[in-house]
């Protein structure tokens, strides 16, 4: 790294902690930091996962730098292709700076831009360029994140951050295209993401990102229990295990080895496992998500679960995801209304949003308005058809309303397509009042590990089978 670099550098991260440059705003953001998606600027303009890609890497360091509140990637990456005033930005997310860029790949040179801008007035503080050669990409990224957080670091805690070893550059390239689809997981786009983690790992069989990338997109798709969960739960689980072989202080290891003990119902194996990656990297957001939603609400921990869900909504104001799991804690706590509150919250963001609107519709059921959650839950299926969760959830409403031929309708389409799904084929079972085809199911499930049952302890549809000896025995095999 060049001199000038550095001191623009140094300047930079003095300003970002110490407030060098006026700035009217309360203490809780004078240290924090939006990054935005950079600009693709190249002729084709094809290289969004290398703009996304620096941006990403941007925030997973400065994330790491303790003083510094960096907004995480969902909610810093709502303004992307859109022209925003960053003093709106600075308002809307509570940030001092924000931090973007841009990114110019044509043929074997690349081009890399970044600006630091103050939220109060709108004037840039600093800016740099850089010029390298195209498949310098992953140093360049470094140079950028590494150089921020190493000031920071040794002007505040006398630490230097550890560096990470480059990988083949093609992997590196392969690694973020894999990131890219993952960001919007629908099993199509999980399974592209896949491609692209098992084409960076051929090329780079000791890239340890790779593995637990391609460990947590497999993990993904078992939950959606739409695809083979054997063969799914051996590749995930397998592809964990070598991401903790190759770097043990990679926190998206630890995340991956987590769920992967989930898959094997070893909820104090994974809650091990959830705490390591927190502990290497405390605001990774994603983590206190899945620690959330797969380890806390299925044990009944549900104080817990919304407590990490409440913290890791500071680093990421407006991610849908996390104000929808929220409202879910609240419902299976039987906080109803404050459900509704949290999901309303999530509709006005994206009033489309499917997952936000069968969990209203299940609130619904919850409180036993079943006409309600049947007409909610019919508009979803129609728009996202084919989910096993969202159809249990339906054949559940269809037949607590009374309409059973609905109901029979939805069973024959689960039992068909998703036999996997033994948590919702039971539950429309148990709407029915068929007491002894809904714990036969309820059984399959236990036998073979059904990625639902899970939530069976914490799941409304049941209620009225926790008297069972059949359901007592099958809740205490649960984790």
């Amino acid at each position: 790294m060049t001199v000038s670099v550095a001191i623009i550098f140094v300047g930079l991260c003095v300003w970002l902690l110490t407030g060098a440059r006026p700035f009217r705003s309360n203490p809780e953001v004078s240290s924090s930091v939006a990054v935005l998606p950079f600009a693709d600027m190249s002729p084709a303009g094809d290289q969004a996962y290398l703009c996304d890609g620096i941006a990403e890497e941007l925030i997973h360091t400065l994330s790491r730098v303790p003083g510094l509140r960096v907004v995480a990637r969902t909610s810093a990456f709502q303004y992307k292709g859109k022209s925003v005033d960053v003093r709106r930005i600075g308002k809307e997310l509570g940030v001092r700076s924000v931090v973007e860029g841009s990114v110019r790949h044509n043929g074997s040179t690349l081009r890399v831009t970044v600006q630091l801008i103050n939220t109060a007035d709108g004037y840039h503080a600093w800016s740099a360029a850089y010029e390298r050669r195209a498949d310098d990409f992953f140093t360049v990224e470094k140079e950028i994140a590494q150089a921020i957080a190493d000031t920071l670091r040794q002007q505040h805690l006398g630490v230097i951050v550890a560096r990470e070893i480059a990988p083949n550059p093609d992997a590196y390239r392969l690694y973020l295209t894999g990131v890219y689809w993952r960001s919007t997981p629908s099993p199509e786009n999980l399974r592209k993401a896949i491609n692209e983690f098992r084409a960076a790992i051929v090329a780079d069989p000791r890239y340890a990102a790779a593995q637990a990338a391609m460990a947590e997109a497999y993990e993904k798709l078992y939950y959606t229990e739409t695809v083979p969960l054997k063969e799914t739960a051996a590749i995930a689980k397998a592809a964990a295990a070598k991401a903790l072989e190759l770097d043990e202080r990679l926190s998206q290891a630890h995340e991956a080895a987590a769920i992967a003990r989930l898959i094997d119902w070893d909820l104090s194996g994974a809650e091990h496992e959830f705490q390591r990656a927190l502990q290497l990297d405390p605001a990774d957001v994603r983590t206190r998500y899945a620690y959330a939603q797969l380890c806390l609400n299925p044990a009944g921990r549900h104080q817990e679960a919304a407590e990490q869900l409440r913290h890791a909504r500071t680093l990421d104001p407006v991610a849908r995801y996390l104000i929808t799991e929220l409202g879910s804690t609240y419902r299976m706590s039987g906080q109803f209304a404050r459900a509704r509150e949290e999901f309303q919250k999530s509709l006005d963001l994206n009033p489309k949003a499917l997952g936000t609107r069968t969990n209203l519709a299940a609130t619904d059921a919850a409180e036993g308005r079943y006409p309600e959650a049947a007409a909610r839950l019919e508009a979803v299926n129609a728009e996202g058809p084919g989910d096993p969760w969202i159809m249990g959830h339906l054949g559940y409403a269809y037949a607590k309303a009374g309409r059973t031929a609905e109901a029979r309708r939805i069973l024959a389409t689960l039992t068909g397509a998703h036999p996997a799904a033994t948590l919702h084929i039971a539950a429309v079972h148990a709407g029915l009042g068929e007491t002894s085809r809904a714990l036969e199911w309820l059984d399959r499930g236990v036998a073979t590990h059904s990625p639902s049952m899970l939530w069976l302890k914490t799941d409304f549809r049941f209620v009225g089978l926790r008297s069972e000896p059949r359901y007592v025995a099958q809740a205490k095999s649960l984790p």
